[in-house]
């Protein structure tokens, strides 16, 4: 997305949350494969806000990988 909280028009990026991994890629390539939609892209009031939203996030994703959902 374009990080609408951080800055109003910024370039399109995509981030990739890895759980529980403590390894060092930095600079490496990956391959990403996206298995389940999250949510839409959207602008938060506060950066508050768009972290309680990535907690959230964090926890449905957790739920899709325990096979709870």
């Amino acid at each position: 997305g374009t990080k609408p909280t951080i800055r109003e028009h910024g370039p399109r990026t995509v981030e990739v949350l890895m759980l529980d991994f403590t390894g060092q890629i930095y600079h490496e390539t990956l391959t990403v494969e996206c298995l389940h939609y999250l949510r839409p892209q959207q602008k938060f009031p506060s950066i508050e806000e768009l972290k309680r939203a990535m907690e959230s996030d964090v926890l449905q994703i957790r739920k899709w990988g325990s096979g709870t959902v």
